[in-house]
């Protein structure tokens, strides 16, 4: 009797994490969006060079500093529990370039700090896998094609 009763529940459980999937899987579009709109748009159609200066500049205040940096984190998170999920394909490109962003940052404002640990295995791993194809690199890249390091 308590087996059937395992089942019912078991099944139950089943259908919440379903429904909890789909939830953060329609808050990740959502979050993707509003990065389009708030972050991405301020390196579209810019050369690398001019990308790179972008970010530390937007980002000189303090504050749009943290609430990018909980914005990135929040993506990430979900992107971790999704992931492997096809439903992530048509993102991948652009949370490499957010990840990117916050590689830069780190970089202009907390030098110190080592960015691999703050990143998420998956996101890392991402960043890794495709960082010949983006639309902006690292500073330190920069540094090594012009010839500064």
């Amino acid at each position: 009797m308590s087996h059937v009763v395992m089942r019912a529940n078991s099944s139950q459980d089943i259908e919440g994490v379903i429904r909890d999937i789909d939830v953060l899987k329609v808050l990740f579009a959502e979050l993707m969006e509003d990065g389009k709109e708030k972050y991405l748009i301020l390196i579209d159609g810019k050369i690398p060079d001019t990308a790179v200066e972008a970010v530390p500049e937007h980002f000189r205040d303090e504050e749009k500093r943290r609430e990018y940096y909980k914005f990135f984190k929040e993506v990430s998170d979900i992107y971790d529990i999704l992931s492997p999920d096809a439903f992530l394909r048509p993102y991948i490109e652009d949370i490499e370039t957010l990840a990117k962003m916050c590689r830069i940052l780190k970089e202009a404002y907390d030098p110190g700090i080592s960015i691999d640990r703050e990143f998420s295995r998956k996101i890392a791993k991402l960043v890794q896998e495709h960082t010949k194809s983006s639309k902006i690199r690292s500073s330190l890249d920069l540094y090594e094609k012009r010839g500064y390091a």
